[in-house]
């Protein structure tokens, strides 16, 4: 048995090298986009419209699509759509937890100088 992949019927070398790397480039186009969308002041709900827009795409047309390398494109382009909906969602999320715990704290400091009264 030998350890080269299986080339599937139909597939090229830009296709083959994309589902290769398909993770690390929608990473990286993630990236990109989540800084641009910081940098001019777009709304999360832009990023959800859009990726809402992509995701339909994908599952509408680019996963039945017969080409391989469309299939892989619509894949990272929609795995990309990810990291700029879930980055704001998490740091509202961990920003509310820090003024709750902060809020418990004053709580118990105020509590523990007014019961050390005499």
């Amino acid at each position: 048995m030998s350890d080269y992949p299986a080339v599937e019927h139909g597939s090229g070398p830009l296709s083959r090298w994309l589902r290769a790397n398909r993770l690390k480039v929608a990473l990286a186009v993630g990236v990109v986009e989540t800084i641009a969308i910081i940098a001019t002041h777009l709304t999360w709900w832009s990023a959800v419209l859009i990726a809402g827009i992509v995701f339909a795409l994908h599952i509408g047309v680019g996963r039945k699509a017969k080409s391989e390398l469309a299939r892989q494109l619509s894949w990272t382009v929609a795995g990309s759509q990810v990291l700029p909906v879930l980055v704001p969602a998490i740091v509202v999320l961990v920003s509310a937890v820090v003024v709750i715990v902060v809020v418990i704290l004053a709580a118990v400091i105020a509590a523990m100088l007014f019961i050390d009264r005499k």
